[in-house]
């Protein structure tokens, strides 16, 4: 970028009289040594002010078609502007009123502040004076700018701003909606003022009664007169800025110990609040928990349904409750620690503790107390057993009985009227009928299932005798009947007994229903197993009938004693404990030992019973303990290892079984075997019967475990196979590479008994196994499998 090129300062271009062109070498005086390369500007400053700078020559006359003259009368203005020479600040003192909602120390604020007015532009700074330890923002209150007039205090046009005539001593002037006082001026601003002509009230100086800076002087200069309050906070200060801690009272260390001995510990108590002495007041029940671990209480109003008022949590938050003292005033409200010593309680040094004399204790609570908990009355009338349980065990004190709060407030409760529900018309079942009149949409009524599984198939059995009526045409006394009873719905069934010569017909008498009967207070239910006993009358459909006596089996119902099993219960349990003992244990020690035997040499009740369980029988303790007499033959109520082999082979209580027994896989031991004196080598090598039907179950179990473990793998067929085998598809499998893939590759943890049991499957009389026979063995139903049908 080139710069523009200014007259020459030395000599002048060639005349054009002389008609030589402005050709390169014919300017004699275009030395590039004179020319200006830095950039023209157009204004420069002369005498204060900044002026147009002409690029003309001074010596150029223009022709004589551009002179035009200009008359044009324009005022002449003065040489510097009076902005320039006024730069003068007006100071004003001023404060206005802060409102203060819900606060215990002051209700209105005095906010202080200085408004600078700057003559020059008529502009407006309002600033803040600081305050030490105020805890609010401070400092510039209003931005320089010009501030338009309030609307309020408008007395010219739209466009008006604040200006001096609207600042004065004694004067109110609004700022965006903040009415300031103007109190005090300074000298300087009250000469400025006065020259202007401006009479110039005398200084008001601040109001006084400022209850926020009182408070903060206040708190800076008590430091002598702390409360036990204040100088416990001012202790963990210290601790937590210096580190320094004091001398640690006697009353702290049980402090201490108490919090750590009850923690978690809580005493509950209910109270009522009467609060109907307000409008809309009502009596409202409380609950008072008092924290043992830091004397702390809280109040909780549970919910009540439709009482009009939101669910309140917590209506006072965890804390201590001062004591009111006999003046009804706070026990150590605003008072200093000099004066809190000078009553009964006791302080150990300086840094005081928080004084149990001043606040409420699990002394001053009990059934009858009256609390006063922030000028609200509570009365105790309740509390829980685990609060009786306390008072009893650790102050001796018997909280007695609950008192009726309602009487002792003298409130009747009121009785809300309902609507009876309709009496049954007979159509249908009364549930049926009393669902679709509570609500408009039908449904059908919800059954019990779980009293309906419960007491499935549970009858009781009542002889009854119809007890004569006053008008009886014919002898009722001697109709005898037979009433059933189901556990499962309530419903019962009455069936007369039908005698010679009687003229009455036996039969049904009453079809299975659900009975209703009258109470003494005029209301009806349902009649359950209960209402029936031996000797009671009970009135059905204006029929009264004696109850005689009832079945063994109803006897056992209604006290609780479990029908019996069978002796073919018994059996099939036996029977399954050895199948499984044959299935999971190759030698008879091993079973011994995960029965029971390992810790005292012998099987008692309780090993007999957890072995049941373990393999998800359902086993009574009856069962249980019938099978350990039959095979205890020493009648001392265990099993040693002899008696357990017996039961495990089933030796002279095997011919109890039956066919059952004939048919399980016995563990067998070696016949030179006298399980007295054994050889080691003999009783290592306990062997099993591969014959028979137990074998063939065995063979159905393991193959449907390894069947299980291959689908748990999410593996097919072709897959298995050839991970087993080690090669192609269609090659022949043999018994040493399937037990090499199931150890090594497929990692299944298989027994030796469940691997031979495998191999005889599918490698039957040592023939190799192909793709083909491996997926029908697997994808074939396991009763078909080797004839296992």
């Amino acid at each position: 970028m080139t710069a523009k090129l200014g007259y020459m300062s030395k000599g002048t271009f060639a005349p054009h009289e002389k008609n030589i062109p402005m050709l390169p070498g014919n300017n004699f005086h275009d030395d590039p040594l004179l020319r200006r390369g830095r950039a023209t500007h157009t204004l420069d400053i002369k005498q204060g002010t900044m002026v147009a700078v002409s690029t003309i020559e001074p010596t150029y006359q223009p022709p004589a078609y551009k002179r035009i003259e200009h008359n044009v009368d324009v005022p002449q203005r003065e040489t510097t502007p009076p902005w320039l020479t006024q730069h003068n600040v007006l100071r004003f003192n001023a404060y206005y009123l802060e409102p203060i909602v819900e606060s215990a120390i002051e209700t209105v604020r005095l906010r202080k502040c200085v408004v600078y007015f700057h003559t020059e532009d008529n502009t407006v700074l309002v600033r803040e004076l600081p305050q030490p330890n105020a805890g609010m923002s401070q400092g510039v209150l209003i931005r320089r700018h010009c501030i338009p007039v309030d609307p309020s205090e408008k007395t010219g046009t739209d466009n008006e701003m604040i200006g001096v005539a609207h600042l004065n001593v004694g004067v109110d002037v609004t700022l965006y909606g903040k009415r300031f006082h103007i109190c005090d001026v300074d000298s300087n601003t009250r000469n400025h003022l006065e020259a202007m002509g401006v009479a110039v009230p005398a200084n008001e100086g601040w109001p006084e009664g400022d209850q926020f800076a009182a408070y903060l002087a206040k708190k800076a200069r008590r430091v002598g007169t702390l409360t036990a309050q204040d100088l416990e906070l001012k202790r963990h200060h210290e601790y937590g800025t210096a580190g320094r801690v004091s001398m640690v009272s006697p009353e702290r260390i049980q402090q201490a110990k108490r919090f750590y001995q009850a923690n978690g510990r809580v005493l509950t108590f209910l109270a009522g609040w009467d609060d109907r002495d307000r409008p809309h007041g009502d009596l409202r029940l409380m609950q008072i928990n008092y924290y043992l671990e830091d004397a702390t209480i809280q109040v909780l109003e549970p919910p009540v349904t439709n009482s009009g008022r939101e669910e309140c949590k917590k209506t006072l938050v965890r804390q201590r409750i001062p004591r009111k003292s006999p003046d009804n005033k706070p026990a150590f409200k605003n008072e200093s620690l000099l004066d809190h010593l000078k009553t009964d309680a006791h302080q150990h040094n300086t840094f005081g503790v928080n004084m149990d004399g001043g606040y409420l204790t699990e002394d001053d609570l009990g059934i009858g107390r009256v609390l006063d908990i922030h000028g609200k009355t509570f009365v105790l009338y309740d509390c829980d057993e685990r609060t009786r349980k306390y008072y009893l065990q650790e102050k001796g004190v018997d909280l007695g009985a609950s008192m009726d709060i309602m009487k002792y407030f003298n409130i009747v409760p009121k009785k809300i009227p309902r609507a009876a529900p309709p009496p049954h018309d007979g159509i249908g079942s009364e549930e049926d009928s009393l669902g679709n009149w509570q609500g408009l949409l039908m449904k059908p009524p919800k059954r019990d299932h779980v009293k309906w599984v419960k007491n499935d198939g549970k009858i009781l059995t009542f002889a009854l005798r119809m007890v004569a009526s006053p008008n009886a045409v014919i002898e009722e006394e001697s109709r005898h009947f037979i009433l059933s009873f189901w556990l499962e719905d309530d419903s019962l069934q009455i069936t007369e007994i039908s005698s010679r010569n009687s003229g009455i017909m036996g039969g049904k008498y009453l079809a299975r229903q659900k009975v209703k009967q009258i109470q003494p207070d005029g209301s009806s239910k349902y009649l359950q197993a209960e209402d029936f006993q031996v000797g009671e009358i009970i009135e059905l459909y204006s029929k009264k009938f004696r109850i005689l006596q009832m079945d063994r089996n109803t006897e056992k119902l209604l006290s609780g004693i479990e029908d019996p099993s069978s002796p073919e219960d018994i059996k099939k349990l036996i029977v399954v404990m050895r199948e499984n003992m044959v299935t999971k244990y190759p030698r008879v020690q091993e079973a011994f030992h995960a029965v029971g035997g390992h810790i005292n040499n012998c099987v008692d009740l309780e090993d007999l019973i957890k072995f049941f369980r373990t393999m998800n029988l359902e086993c009574k303790r009856e069962d249980a303990k019938t099978i350990l007499n039959m095979f205890d033959n020493d009648r001392n109520g265990t099993l040693d290892f002899n008696e357990f082999v017996g039961m495990v082979l089933g030796d002279e209580h095997s011919l109890k079984l039956d066919v059952l027994a004939n048919s399980t896989r016995a563990i067998r031991l070696a016949p030179e075997d006298t399980f007295t004196q054994y050889d080691a080598h003999v009783q290592d090598n306990i062997e099993l019967a591969h014959t028979g039907s137990l074998y063939k179950k065995q063979a159905k179990n393991t193959l449907e475990m390894f069947r299980d473990k291959i689908h748990q793998r999410r593996m097919g067929t072709i897959e298995v196979f050839r991970l087993l085998n080690g090669s192609t598809p269609n090659a022949l499998m043999g018994p040493e590479s399937f037990r090499r893939g199931l150890k090594d590759i497929l990692h299944m943890l298989l027994k030796e008994e469940e691997i031979r049991v495998l191999e005889d499957i599918f490698f039957p009389n040592g023939q190799l196994c192909t793709l083909q026979h491996f997926s029908v063995i697997l994808e074939s139903p396991r009763e078909a499998v080797m004839g296992f049908a």
